[in-house]
């Protein structure tokens, strides 16, 4: 369990646990890895908390001063082991991006002065409401206007802009903005913004009580989650466009049987090694399971037909060569189900309390575990007496994804 929980903390749990389990549990130590995109980032963000502190002083340093204060952010890293990523892009194109992004800025805004500035890259500490774990938050400016509206500002170098109803907009402003209503209860008319450096974009919103309430909620769930887990060692991985981006890609287990054939042994041994073991496995898997899925249909377009045939021709059975097949067809009755109509299921439920038919209500040991004791939604007391019944098991599943298809399939 974390002492204090990041919005950069509950964000790696919800993209990648396994990654939260490397960076957050273990604390694994890999070699420094610069990427263009977030150094990018750190160097833009550098210079923009500098513009508008000196600007709230009435300082304002003239452009060409600002392009120097920029190169030399650049200059602290070696331009040599930055890890490029993306296709065709340089690290001086990335530098030149900063740029033009700092410029287009510093024409928009400056002299850097718009109302009083309560902090650049500021950090605040907070409660999670309604939970004993805490939060830490740094925001990039905090800003409050002429007409006493406050605005948390967070400053991006991404061009994708997300909606307000997107988790990457929501989570982060909703996270902040809890942080400033605990460490400035004074401000009530708070309003998020994010600006989009790279697009020249700015989205502005404000999040209702209800909403931010609904985000703390979640926040709670999410931060049990990684509780509950780091108690069973359940974190599994979840790739995504992300991963390349990752540091602990050459640990990740979705990830070190593709890096074991690229740089596996190479000798001349008659014994097949780890990795091509794995991938000889991997190929009569999905050789079976290609053949099982393609049967599967076919059978199932069968029993269709046959069905058919036996109602058609009034018949019970069908006789073959090698065998027979026994067809019953059969109207049945049985009550509505709750995913089918959970209001009629209510009142069917209510009808069997009123003639005391409670023996047929059976618990539903699964939702009770997920809605209720993971969540940790009872008292201490009741934890404790449910947990005399909680055991242990191994779950797992084999997914098959073949290269030439989006869809995941599961057996």
């Amino acid at each position: 369990m974390l002492s204090r929980y990041s919005h950069s903390s509950l964000g790696t749990w919800r993209t990648c646990p396994r990654k939260f389990k490397f960076n957050y549990i273990e604390r694994v130590k890999v070699p420094d890895r610069v990427t263009p995109d977030a150094y990018l980032g750190s160097s833009v963000h550098r210079v923009l908390s500098k513009l508008y502190s000196l600007g709230a002083d009435g300082i304002v340093i003239p452009l060409e001063d600002v392009m120097q204060m920029y190169n030399e952010e650049w200059k602290k890293v070696d331009l040599n082991a930055i890890a490029l990523i993306k296709d065709f892009y340089t690290v001086d194109d990335y530098i030149r991006l900063g740029r033009e992004m700092i410029t287009r800025h510093y024409k928009k805004y400056s002299p850097f002065k718009i109302g009083t500035l309560l902090g650049t890259e500021l950090k605040l500490t907070f409660d999670i409401p309604n939970s004993p774990f805490k939060g830490n938050a740094i925001i990039d400016k905090l800003l409050k206007l002429d007409d006493g509206t406050i605005q948390i500002i967070d400053y991006k170098t991404g061009k994708n802009i997300p909606k307000v109803t997107d988790p990457a907009f929501r989570y982060q402003m909703g996270f902040y903005q809890i942080a400033v209503q605990q460490n400035f209860p004074q401000y009530k008319n708070i309003e998020q913004v994010q600006i989009y450096l790279r697009p020249d974009e700015t989205i502005t919103h404000k999040i209702s009580e209800d909403e931010l309430d609904l985000i703390s909620y979640e926040f709670r769930n999410q931060i049990v989650e990684t509780i509950e887990a780091e108690k069973i060692d359940n974190f599994p991985t979840k790739e995504s466009n992300l991963c390349d981006y990752c540091d602990y890609f050459q640990l990740c287990p979705a990830k070190r049987h593709q890096l074991l054939l690229e740089t596996g042994n190479q000798d001349d041994s008659d014994d097949l090694s780890i990795e091509q073991k794995g991938l000889q496995l991997a190929n009569k898997y999905l050789e079976i399971y290609d053949k099982y899925n393609k049967y599967k249909n076919e059978l199932d377009a069968l029993k269709n037909e046959a069905k058919e045939y036996a109602r058609e021709n009034d018949l019970s059975k069908i006789i073959g060569d090698r065998g027979e097949l026994n067809i019953r067809i059969a109207e049945d009755i049985k009550f509505i189900s709750k995913s089918k109509d959970s209001n009629a299921f209510a009142n069917l439920s209510e009808l069997a309390r009123k003639y005391n038919l409670e023996d047929y209500f059976e618990l539903d040991v699964r939702a009770l575990m997920k809605d209720k004791y993971k969540k940790q939604q009872f008292s201490s007391e009741q934890m404790e007496e449910f947990g005399k019944y909680v055991v242990s098991q191994e779950s797992s599943t084999v997914r098959v994804k073949f290269k030439k298809e989006i869809d995941e399939k599961e057996l």
